[in-house]
């Protein structure tokens, strides 16, 4: 994990002005989480968090650490490309 990210560009600027994907990144960087932990830790529906993973997956802010398959389902850990 890199020190710092700079923000260099609008659609990275527009992923994390959102107040929810800074809990999200917040919850992250304490340690890799999929998504299904992330909507259990917050009690709200699993597609809402993968909605938000994606927006910050495709601007570069997060990054996927590593796959576990369970149940011939592959999970994904997602982590900060940055610490701050």
């Amino acid at each position: 994990m890199k020190k710092l990210l700079v923000i260099d560009n609008l659609a990275q600027l527009k992923s994390v002005s959102d107040p929810f994907r800074i809990q999200l990144l917040t919850m992250l960087g304490e340690k890799p989480k999929t998504g299904q932990m992330l909507a259990d830790e917050l009690e709200i529906p699993r597609a809402k968090i993968h909605y938000h993973l994606n927006e910050l997956l495709k601007n570069g802010i997060i990054h996927v650490v590593k796959t576990e398959e369970k149940n011939s389902i592959v999970q994904k850990f997602y982590e900060p490309i940055a610490k701050k």
